[in-house]
């Protein structure tokens, strides 16, 4: 099946770095035991069975990391992306293998159908970062009021208490977390005329391998296709219909029992009226508690206590605009532990989570309050120094290679180990347009300037 030149580039690559989209069921996701689930895993499998490919999952967060990690070369493969211009400047595409339709989600009762993403003007419309949908309004309807968060999971509840009108998303999906956090009160208002067309991608300079994997996606029939994408698609589907169903089923009984008690009895009135206005108040409690909880979880890694990358580099843009506009200094570091990355690679998550705890608390300590230190993914941590010049950006990262590399700073596996870190440090200068530039510059420095070696 393969030419004779796909076949010598399947030689002399040992692996194929495939990072799957981690929060997008029923289409491709991880669950709570990190099991590879969902319509694309199961089509790389049947694609597997026909070309064997050293395919290695890496793991990311969001979709924001993984197109970040991918744009910096660090992402070799992907399964369910969408063909759009920007992405094409760094990958090659195959063919679509999935279509899916999005549309507008509101709260129920609202007294909204049939809406168009036109009359979402001036609402609060939740995306997904660095999904195409994202880019697609954005580029398309300025008018909306965007609100981008990291994963789906997080805008459907927005919707769901309150804090956003709508949020653009397919069907499937929405209904998969809908049932996941027991939301009932959320309906389909609209259409958006918008499709993710899906497809796998690899990086643009392995123009053999985009041609080896059209060739195994092609050997799969469509039989085997249409069946694999209809048990998905119609368990989702039917899981939040039957639950909607039984929810106003009961809703309707309950309040035909409710209106007979109501004109009955007259103290039933009386304490019904309180029972509200202690529901009312919890209810505006748990409102706010859940908005305080997404508010930690877009900035603040439950696990290893670190800034989140979006966080992080929400904070660092602010800085490179102040910068621009008043020539305020600022530095990134950009920080490699070996030893770290040497668990990772072995597999050793668990281990170097832990590890990353015991980082995040020595840099934390060396460095000033109003710096930030933030997981710029794949292993890599990053940390914003205010108001400092190159020179002394170098000597706090002297300071903090020799804090790890001193005896009893790092616990692995329950024994006292120091660790050499690897920084590479990077300022703006009048040039600098984004911090993506500045990230990437700092990453090439990693072994120079005395970094020491693996």
């Amino acid at each position: 099946m393969l030419t004779e030149e796909e076949a010598d580039w399947l030689q002399r690559n040992a692996v194929i770095r495939y990072a799957p989209a981690p929060n997008y069921p029923p289409i491709e996701y991880f669950d709570e035991t990190q099991r590879h689930l969902g319509v694309t895993p199961e089509l790389l499998d049947l694609m597997l069975a026909k070309v064997d490919l050293p395919i290695r999952i890496e793991r990311f967060n969001s979709w924001e990391e993984v197109m970040s990690a991918t744009r910096l070369g660090k992402v070799d493969m992907l399964g369910s992306v969408a063909k759009v211009p920007k992405r094409q400047a760094y990958l090659n595409f195959s063919e679509p293998y999935i279509t899916l339709p999005t549309v507008i989600y509101m709260r129920e009762n609202e007294g909204y159908s049939n809406l168009s993403l036109e009359e979402l003007s001036g609402k609060r419309v939740v995306v997904i970062e660095d999904y195409a949908s994202a880019d697609f309004v954005q580029d398309n309807f300025p008018e909306i009021s965007l609100i981008k968060v990291p994963e789906i999971s997080i805008g459907i509840r927005m919707v769901s208490y309150g804090m956003a009108d709508a949020i653009v998303v397919s069907r499937a999906t929405a209904a998969y977390y809908m049932q996941q956090h027991s939301l009932t009160n959320l309906e389909v208002v609209g259409e958006t005329g918008m499709t993710w067309k899906l497809r796998f991608a690899v990086r643009k300079d392995w123009p053999e391998l985009n041609s080896i994997i059209q060739k195994a996606l092609d050997s799969v029939s469509e039989a085997e296709l249409e069946a694999l994408i209809e048990r998905h698609l119609k368990q989702g589907y039917a899981t939040q219909v039957l639950s909607t169903e039984r929810l106003k089923e009961v809703s309707v009984w309950v309040g035909a029992c409710l209106l007979v008690m109501l004109f009955a009895l007259n103290l039933y009135l009386i304490w019904r009226h309180r029972g509200h206005k202690y529901h009312l108040e919890n209810t505006q409690k748990q409102k706010h508690e859940l908005e305080s909880q997404l508010q930690r979880l877009q900035t603040i890694d439950a696990e290893t206590g670190l800034t989140t990358r979006h966080a992080f580099l929400a904070e660092a843009n602010k800085e490179l605009a102040r910068y621009h506009r008043y020539g305020s200094s600022f530095a990134i570091f950009v920080i490699e532990v070996p030893s770290l990355q040497k668990l990772r690679r072995m597999g050793d998550f668990k281990t170097a989570e832990e590890v990353m705890k015991q980082l995040s608390v020595i840099i934390n300590e060396e460095i000033r309050e109003q710096d930030l230190c933030g997981d710029l993914g794949d292993g890599c941590l990053g940390v914003l120094l205010l108001k400092v010049d190159e020179m002394s950006a170098d000597i706090v990262g002297k300071r903090l290679r020799q804090r790890v590399d001193s005896p009893g700073s790092l616990y692995i596996h329950g024994v006292a180990t120091p660790a050499s870190l690897l920084i590479g440090v990077a300022v703006p200068r009048a040039v600098t347009g984004s911090v993506d530039e500045l990230i990437q510059l700092a990453d090439s420095k990693l072994y120079a300037m005395g970094n020491p070696g693996e």
